[in-house]
Parts: C-alpha cells; sequence; structure tokens
C-alpha cells in the first residue's frame, strides 16, 4: 500500500542523522514553547523593527537578539552580535566567519521574517560547526542539515510562519517554500517523537499556533517518521540517555567528541 511522504527518505536519514549529532553533543531535544489558550502571545517570527520603536534599530536588535536567545535556550553571551552591512548576492554564512561573531544587516530588520530567520539559522550554522555528515552536502542539503537544527532549537515551527525569509537566509539558490515548509514540519515533528508525543499530542499542543498547511501535514509526517522505527528508537535511546542540555553549551564531558572530521552516525 502506497504510503505518502512529505520528505524523500535520504533526506529524512539527513535529518535524523542532523539530529543523532546535536543529541550527542548539546542534550536532548527541549520541546517548543506550549502556547497558553489564555493569554495569546506573539510568536518571535512577528520580531520586526518599527520606525515609530523609540529605540534605535541597534538597541532593538540588541533586545530582539536576547530574546531570540532566550525562546532557543542559548546563552546569549556565548556570541558577539554585530550590526553588518553584507554584500548583495554574498552567502549568509560564509565558512570564514568567526565561530562566536553572529551579524545582522540593520537595513532589513524592517522586513517580515528576516531578522528571526537570518539569527535561528546563523546560530544553527555556528552550533553544527563541527558536523560532518561524510559527504559534501549539496545546497538543498546543506539546508536540510540547518533546517533540522532549527528545529532541535525549538525554531521548527516558527520558521513555517515566514517561509519567503527562511529561504532568502538560507543563500542565492531559489528553495521552494513547500520544500521548506515540509523539511520544518518533518523536523520538528522529529524532535517532538523523540520526546514521545504522538501527532495528537502536537496538534493538540502546537495546532493553535500552527500554519493551517502544516497542521494538516502533522499526521502525514509522523506517519512517515514512524516508518523509520529504527533510526527513531535509537534517537530516543540517545535522547533518554544524555543528561538535559544547559543554555545550548557543550557539556565538558563531550568535549573531546569534538574532531576535526567526526566519524558519520551508522544506522545499521
Amino acid at each position: 500500500m502506497f504510503q505518502p511522504r512529505i520528505v524523500r527518505n535520504d533526506d529524512a536519514l539527513l535529518v535524523f542523522e542532523t539530529l543523532a549529532f546535536l543529541i550527542r553533543h548539546y542534550g536532548p531535544p527541549a520541546r517548543p514553547a506550549v502556547p497558553s489558550p489564555l493569554h495569546k502571545r506573539p510568536g518571535i517570527e512577528t520580531l520586526v523593527y518599527d520606525d515609530l520603536d523609540q529605540r534605535e534599530v541597534f538597541d532593538w536588535a540588541q533586545d530582539s537578539y536576547a530574546t531570540v536567545c532566550d525562546v532557543m535556550h542559548i546563552n546569549p553571551d556565548e556570541f558577539r552580535f554585530i550590526a553588518s552591512v553584507e554584500d548583495e548576492g554574498a552567502p549568509h554564512f560564509p565558512s570564514t566567519h568567526l565561530p562566536n561573531l553572529l551579524s545582522y544587516d540593520p537595513r532589513h530588520c524592517s522586513q517580515r521574517g528576516y531578522f528571526v530567520a537570518h539569527l535561528v539559522l546563523e546560530i544553527c550554522d555556528r552550533k553544527l560547526s563541527a558536523f560532518n555528515p561524510g559527504f559534501e552536502p549539496s545546497d538543498f542539503q546543506a539546508a536540510i542539515i540547518l533546517l533540522s537544527a532549527a528545529a532541535y532549537f525549538r525554531q521548527g515551527f516558527v520558521l513555517t510562519h515566514c517561509l519567503a525569509a527562511t529561504a532568502q537566509a538560507l543563500g542565492t539558490v531559489k528553495r521552494p517554500h513547500r520544500f521548506l515548509e515540509n523539511t520544518l514540519c518533518f523536523a520538528a515533528c522529529t524532535a517532538l517523537a523523540i520526546n514521545r508525543q504522538s501527532p495528537e499530542q502536537i496538534v493538540a499542543t502546537y495546532g493553535a499556533i500552527l500554519p493551517k498547511a502544516v497542521r494538516k501535514k502533522v499526521p502525514i509526517t509522523y506517519r512517515q517518521i514512524e516508518s523509520f522505527e529504527t533510526e527513531l528508537k535509537l534517537l530516543r535511546i540517545m535522547s533518554e540517555g544524555q543528561p538535559a542540555r544547559q543554555r545550548g553549551r557543550i557539556r565538558p564531558e563531550l568535549q573531546s567528541a569534538f574532531r576535526p572530521q567526526p566519524q558519520r552516525i551508522s544506522w545499521t
């Protein structure tokens, strides 16, 4: 019987491998913040600089940076966050970037989704600096790796609200919004499945803040995740055997796990 897929099987395995790396180095994935049905608050995807704001854009950016780090469970002191005017067409996450330096372009802070998508993916890029999948990833595979990390750091569903900005932040190669949405949905649901949340619990808990199209994809996505029974079981065992991570920092006992070329995780 034909089983619908939300992502290709090879892409699903890459999501699993990325999450496995993050679990090994930062601990089990934390659940996204549960929205309150009584006190609805806008998500961080709504962070946009308004010209009527009495703060300078630089002060607004620093305050918003602290907010994003708090939501991602990242220590803001882990990075230097500076304003930098980017060249048009330049890659957003070049390998020459300093590992503890994050930047933003103040000219784009008034664009919907720019600040959050750019910052979340740049933090994920730094957190993945030691990740080696064992092959040279294509542009689309590199996007899958970053989006999987965004889901691990609790921002998978957030980025589904700003797909255009996410596509722009990922680089100059045009990526279909459907590809981004499906990858984010799959990675976010996988992170929640590792924590043993059922599709019904996911919809009941986060349905109010999900775009309608994403909410409808959750059951199909979960069935595809469950079809990888061995991989999901391994991720759960890895997660349950790790103590909770602390503000996104690497625990001292895992420092030795970082190597210039880490071994690729075997799923057999």
